[in-house]
């Protein structure tokens, strides 16, 4: 039996973000395009993001730039990584 549409809301936890540069104009800009990952590994909110002018500049040699980048712009933050040695080997 059909019911009438209802809007269900529901919440995703965002643990992982990606970025793929899908267009580089040397010593000008960067498109790049930036998803999010859940806990449950669907890709959701991908959209493109442009670097320019001093962004773009700040950039360098260090593509871990631009995951700090583009997780800002959104209002995330990059959290450390532990990397465990077992020295026991």
């Amino acid at each position: 039996m059909e019911i009438s549409p209802a809007e269900i809301v529901t919440t995703d936890v965002v643990i992982k973000i990606n970025v793929d540069v899908i267009k580089l104009e040397i010593f000008k800009s960067v498109t790049l395009y930036v998803s999010l990952t859940t806990n449950t590994g669907k890709q959701v909110n991908g959209q493109s993001m442009d670097l320019s002018g001093d962004d773009y500049k700040n950039w360098s040699n260090d593509d871990n730039y631009l995951y700090t980048y583009a997780a800002g712009k959104l209002g995330y933050t990059i959290q450390p990584t532990t990397v465990v040695i077992d020295h026991s080997v």
